[in-house]
This record gives structure tokens, C-alpha cells and sequence, in this order.
């Protein structure tokens, strides 16, 4: 976050913020709109800042917490471990489903051959034709 990189302290964010709003209002103000209307862009834009203004102070919270905090740091290292191991496993998984997939279109094709009547001949047990199932 720029503000926590350049030491800016909370306190002249919220006077910024302050400022934006009254800025806002002053505009706002002297437009030529019915009464009710100025007074719901007035609200509006001030409940914009306000969201703004809250979302910068929990930045500034949570990277405290993660500068100060231990606990903060066995959670982050917990997350990425977690996230590693899940990627990890993944892997390991579609290497897995790879493997049984090759092997049951082996073990598929090997049993469609020895049981088929054209390849085989009997007399002489070896091969006399390509399989009629799978061509091979």
C-alpha cells in the first residue's frame, strides 16, 4: 500500500478524506438541482468517502497486524503451506488418473486381442490376423 510505504500516518488520511467531502458538498451545493436532489448527491458522495476512507483505515490495521503480529505470520505461512500441499495434491492426482487411464486402455486392448476368434489360430497359438476389434 503507497500510504504505509511512505509513513503517511492515519490521522492526515482521514483529514484528506475530510476535506474531499467538504470539497464535495461546496460543489454540490451551488448546482442548480431541486433541493432534494442536491441533498441526496450530498449524502451519497459523503457515504462514497466514507467507504473509501474505511477501507484505507483496515489496510492500515491489517498491515500492522502483519508487521507486529505473530500470529499473523503463522497464518500466512499456514495459508501458503496449505496452498502448496493442495497443488501438490493435485498433481499427484492427475498423474494418477493419467496412469490408470493408460493402463486400462492397455489392459482393455490386450484383453479385446487374446479373445478375439480372427486374430488367434488355434492350432498354433500365435497370431495370424490383426485383431478385428482394435486393429492391432
Amino acid at each position: 500500500m503507497a500510504h504505509m510505504r511512505r509513513n503517511v500516518d492515519v490521522h492526515y488520511l482521514h483529514r484528506m478524506a475530510n476535506i474531499v467531502k467538504n470539497s464535495c458538498t461546496g460543489v454540490l451545493s451551488k448546482t442548480d438541482d431541486a433541493r432534494d436532489e442536491m441533498v441526496n448527491n450530498i449524502v451519497s458522495v459523503g457515504k462514497i468517502v466514507d467507504i473509501s476512507l474505511n477501507i484505507i483505515t483496515n489496510a492500515y490495521i491489517e498491515e500492522e497486524m502483519r508487521v507486529y503480529s505473530p500470529v499473523y505470520k503463522v497464518k500466512s505461512a499456514l495459508i501458503s503451506f496449505t496452498e502448496r500441499f493442495s497443488q501438490a495434491t493435485n498433481l499427484l492426482l492427475v498423474l494418477a488418473l493419467m496412469g490408470l487411464t493408460i493402463g486400462v486402455a492397455g489392459c482393455s486392448c490386450r484383453m479385446c486381442c487374446t479373445s478375439c476368434p480372427v486374430m488367434w489360430n488355434a492350432a498354433s497359438s500365435r497370431r495370424s490376423a490383426p485383431c478385428c476389434c482394435c486393429g492391432l
